[in-house]
């Protein structure tokens, strides 16, 4: 994990927010059988930036426009879930203003998945 000294304080639901989290590192375990996990929290003046990169099997280039779509399943996964948690992921924090995305393979390794949230500390502005 890689963490501020001093938590940023945000304005939403921590409940909600904990769900995204906990979907992306779930997924991250369901689909690294070796290697690493690193979870990344930065922030800027503005923004809040978390980050779940893994080592695991990685998404197929041509599955991630469609990754958060409803029931949509990667192409290089058995069945395992529903096929919604990425998608309720994406409504939550877009309900927060934010924006969330997947890049696969992961430019810095070339290898594995990173799945990414950007959230404003502010709604307001």
């Amino acid at each position: 994990m890689e963490l501020p000294v001093k938590s940023p304080v945000i304005f939403g639901s921590s409940r909600r927010l904990q769900q995204v989290v906990t979907n992306l590192t779930n997924n991250a375990i369901n689909y690294t059988e070796n290697g690493e996990i690193k979870l990344v929290l930065s922030e800027t003046d503005d923004d809040v930036r978390f980050e779940v990169i893994d080592t695991g099997i990685g998404v197929p280039p041509k599955d991630i426009p469609r990754l958060f779509d409803e029931f949509y399943r990667g192409s290089n996964v058995e069945s395992k879930g529903s096929g919604l948690g990425l998608s309720i992921a994406r409504r939550i924090i877009t309900a927060h203003g934010g924006k969330i995305w997947a890049e696969s393979p992961v430019p810095e390794t070339g290898r594995g998945s990173k799945f990414v949230f950007i959230i404003p500390k502010n709604q307001n502005k």
